[in-house]
């Protein structure tokens, strides 16, 4: 999934299509249908269902590069290697009671 360009542009465009239906009151959006062609309604629909389609997949990628790191993280340290920029010092002792 290597978005184009013109990819992200449209998805910019729809999110904030997306946003602005979002501000609108639900007396607006009523009155839209009678003033604007169905057609375009049906091209904006459309519009949302692929751009919502696109971010859950986007964030699905997200979630699994953080889990593909934190595994890496689990594998390297299995391995014993040093993380760079890491102290790595020994826990303290528990408090011995008097």
């Amino acid at each position: 999934m290597k978005p184009s360009r013109e990819t992200t542009d449209h998805i910019g465009v729809d999110c904030r299509l997306a946003y602005g239906v979002m501000l609108r009151t639900r007396r607006q959006l009523v009155a839209m249908h009678g003033a604007i062609d169905h057609a375009h309604v049906d091209e904006m629909m459309g519009h949302l269902f692929r751009t919502a389609e696109w971010l859950k997949a986007t964030a699905y990628m997200v979630e699994m590069a953080y889990a593909r790191v934190l595994a890496s993280a689990a594998a390297a340290h299995t391995q014993g290697i040093q993380f760079k920029g890491v102290d790595v010092k020994p826990a303290r002792r528990k408090a011995v009671p008097s």
